[in-house]
């Protein structure tokens, strides 16, 4: 580890992405970190492999931002601002020897499009509208239904 790589070494550690853009991070086997980038950055893998896993509110995040991944060297993620993750090293294959994960945290030049209101909100609420379309489509053709067979219907 250089002079421009911090260590993460507790057993669970926090910080700002923010903070953190543009240098390198190192944590050890056996730690975890959390980050939550307050500007939208990439997580750029250096070294080791890593569990990282989305935290937060999973009715407020898309589902493609939801669950675990797998960071192996030279893997890049992007992370939105407001994004919660946790990192923590991983052994790379089946008994295999854990070791630290070295990362580094790239400031992005562009803004990312908030997906949330953008896209997964405008989504579920077109699914909301269709399911009512459906379920009363399904009514009007029972109403239909009952109507044509009403007594009477056909002369006599």
């Amino acid at each position: 580890m250089n002079s421009n790589t911090s260590a993460i070494s507790a057993a669970s550690t926090q910080f700002s992405a923010a903070a953190g853009t543009g240098a390198a991070h190192r944590v050890d086997a056996g730690a975890a970190v959390t980050l939550q980038p307050r500007q939208s950055c990439e997580i750029v893998m250096g070294s080791g492999t890593a569990w990282l896993t989305f935290g937060g509110q999973p009715g407020r995040r898309p589902l493609a931002r939801m669950g675990d991944l797998r960071l192996g060297p030279g893997t890049r993620l992007t992370l939105a601002a407001g994004d919660e993750v946790v990192l923590e090293p991983i052994a790379p294959a089946a008994g295999a020897r854990v070791e630290p994960v070295c990362f580094t945290l790239a400031p992005l030049a562009a803004p990312l499009l908030n997906w949330q209101a953008s896209v997964v909100e405008p989504a579920r609420e077109l699914a909301q509208a269709l399911a009512a379309t459906g379920r009363a489509l399904q009514r009007l053709m029972a109403g239909v239904a009952l109507w044509l067979r009403r007594p009477g219907l056909g002369g006599a």
